[in-house]
């Protein structure tokens, strides 16, 4: 009687905690749909140049103080980073240094995360430490909070706040080295920071139905081992005999384990390759550079030096001494950048909006093939989780009652 009503009250738990994730994802949707259709440009926002405190994500009608078991990092997405860079560019065109502007900036939007001053090229330090966060994705957690840390980094979420931040180091660092105002350069970096939390956000939504599916199936062994225990085959008993059962249990957890990381290994795989440098950031950046004057060569170099692509930069510099457009693009010659700037160099054609159009193409192919991969991705789940879950379900959860069966009187639950 006392297994039957453990099994309930689990199998009961497990429906609560599934419903609440499954409003929680609708309440998302339902939202996310809202927003991302009236998208402004970072030229049509107020005169300031800085949106209203009650649009602010996470502002202080809404705003929740961080538990002490997570990291305020966590609270961070792309929004508060798109908005942050808005009031910035805006507090730089009206006068303020741009220390100033950025630790005003950065605590009215994340109160919670402590801004630490910039660096020599203008870089906030706090960006520079959320770029470092993503080597704790990789290893074992030694606390709570770098364990709830490691996942928000993993999470869409924490990887486009990462690939944000890496944007805006990539912006005040061609700022510095081109001289071009950085008020401008993050105007074009403010509008692609919001194309790409749209991009992610679609990603996630598309594919959460695979990863409900995944939960649900990886729950099932546990459901299994739940039932035989009701039923009265004394499946952990059997698990720790050293006979049979132990085998079973050693068949099923290999199985389980192997499912889980190949899950992760699956999902993570269908998010496609990191790039060295976003192609559309890169021809945003550039063409905010050369409304500023500066000649084709110099922001190459400058882009690649800022984006740490070395490639980029060599490429800058035979340019500047004189290589041909041909030679020195011949290891990237279908690279997005090189063929928005093409005709500018060749035919002296004006190069910005060839390159904006490039940008908002690169976009939304991107965002059509997170859709594609996301919704792909359960199609791709069925055949390798089947292949294990089966398995350790038979084992863990129909094994102990067949043993159970054999062993006995062969009637469960009478003597």
């Amino acid at each position: 009687m006392i297994s039957l009503v453990a099994c309930c009250v689990a199998v009961t738990t497990w429906i609560l905690l599934e419903y609440a994730q499954v409003r929680h994802e609708k309440n998302l949707v339902k939202a996310w749909g809202k927003t991302v259709g009236i998208k402004k440009s970072s030229h049509d926002r107020d005169n300031a140049g800085r949106p209203s405190i009650s649009s602010v994500p996470g502002s202080s009608a809404r705003r929740h103080r961080t538990p002490p078991w997570r990291s305020p990092f966590t609270q961070l997405d792309g929004a508060h980073l798109a908005l942050l860079v808005a009031d910035v560019a805006g507090r730089l065109r009206g006068g303020a240094p741009t220390g100033v502007a950025w630790e005003t900036s950065w605590k009215r939007f994340i109160p919670d995360v402590a801004f630490a001053g910039i660096d020599e090229v203008g870089t906030p330090l706090v960006l520079m430490d959320i770029i470092g966060l993503k080597s704790i994705g990789h290893r074992i957690p030694r606390s709570l909070k770098e364990a709830s840390l490691g996942r928000w980094i993993r999470s869409v979420q924490g990887s486009g706040v990462i690939h944000a931040s890496k944007a805006l180091d990539s912006a005040c660092r061609l700022s510095g080295a081109t001289g071009a105002p950085l008020a401008h350069i993050l105007d074009a970096v403010a509008d692609g920071l919001e194309d790409a939390e749209a991009v992610e956000e679609a990603r996630r939504i598309a594919s959460e139905g695979s990863r409900m599916s995944t939960r649900i199936l990886l729950a099932m062994p546990l459901m299994g081992v739940i039932a035989a225990q009701a039923l009265g085959a004394e499946p952990l008993k059997q698990f720790v005999s050293g006979g049979i059962g132990t085998v079973l249990a050693i068949v099923g957890l290999t199985c389980m384990v192997s499912a889980y990381f190949l899950s992760r290994y699956l999902m993570g795989r269908a998010r496609g390759k990191e790039e060295a440098i976003d192609p559309a950031l890169a021809c945003d950046l550039a063409r905010a550079v050369l409304e500023s004057g500066a000649a084709i060569p110099s922001v190459i170099e400058s882009l690649g030096e800022a984006t740490r692509d070395n490639q980029l930069a060599r490429i800058g510099r035979e340019l500047r001494l004189g290589v041909s457009w041909e030679r020195a693009w011949e290891e990237k010659a279908t690279d997005q950048l090189a063929l928005a700037l093409h005709s500018a160099w060749v035919d002296g054609i004006a190069p910005d909006d060839l390159l904006s159009r490039t940008a908002r193409q690169i976009r939304a192919r991107r965002l059509a093939e997170a859709r594609t991969r996301a919704e792909a991705l359960g199609v791709t789940l069925v055949v390798p989780l089947g292949s294990l879950l089966l398995p350790a379900f038979l084992t863990l959860g129909l094994g102990p009652i067949v043993v159970h069966l054999i062993m006995g009187d062969g009637i469960i639950g009478l003597g």
